[in-house]
């Protein structure tokens, strides 16, 4: 093999990763899971005075944990038949590691956040209402608009939108004494951004049938 087939044939692997990597994020199914943690948390918040102690406070994680477990089957039991099972380059995976941390992070910075500020940790230091609830809404903007450039996932920007929306009404009407509003502000927020997720899911199924469903058609 000369140097210009070599060149080229590594041009074509890097295209082909690269187009593996994005099919990564057009499945729908990120959107589907992210929309689920705002839906999880919506849903706890609404039953928290009605469910018992501790599920009141752990059944939002229980939900979110419903939904990390359907991701994997549907990864594994869908998703990977249709496209095959790409090894990606150093590179690639830690992009992948990286969106799997911030996520983690993510989450862990708004529990541990939220807490401080129920507990009233934090709460005499910090101006109350509208400062407090853009502090909040900043936290999973920031996260997300970095997500979205690094990952090349322009729509991971725009869930950082509807997670920055939910947290800034969600914190404004807990603090205005609108518990039902701030809850309500969770759902309806992760709602858009999973219906979307099921629509990309369907272009998705469409688009990539399995071997034998393309054979059929």
């Amino acid at each position: 093999m000369d140097k210009h087939n070599f060149t080229a044939e590594s041009v074509d692997l890097k295209k082909i990763e690269k187009n593996a990597f994005l099919i990564y994020f057009q499945d729908g199914i990120w959107d589907m899971l992210l929309g689920w943690v705002l839906i999880s948390f919506g849903i706890a918040a609404l039953l928290y005075d009605i469910l018992p102690i501790p599920l009141n406070s752990l059944f939002g994680m229980i939900l979110f944990t419903f939904g990390l477990i359907m991701y994997f089957l549907i990864k594994f039991r869908i998703i990977m038949p249709r496209i095959g099972y790409v090894k990606f380059s150093p590179s690639r995976k830690k992009n992948t590691l990286i969106l799997g941390v911030a996520i983690t992070s993510f989450l862990i910075i708004t529990v541990v956040f939220s807490i401080l500020v129920w507990t009233g940790v934090i709460s005499s230091t910090v101006t109350p209402g509208t400062n407090m609830a853009l502090v909040f809404a900043l936290i999973p903007l920031i996260i997300f608009s970095v997500l979205s450039f690094i990952l090349k996932f322009p729509r991971m920007f725009l869930i950082g939108v509807f997670f920055a929306l939910a947290m800034f009404f969600t914190e404004y009407w807990n603090r205005s004494g609108e518990d039902l509003l701030g809850s309500l502000a969770q759902f309806f927020a992760g709602i858009p951004v999973f219906l979307w997720g099921i629509v990309y899911f369907i272009i998705f199924l469409r688009k990539y049938p399995l071997p034998g469903e393309a054979n059929d058609n």
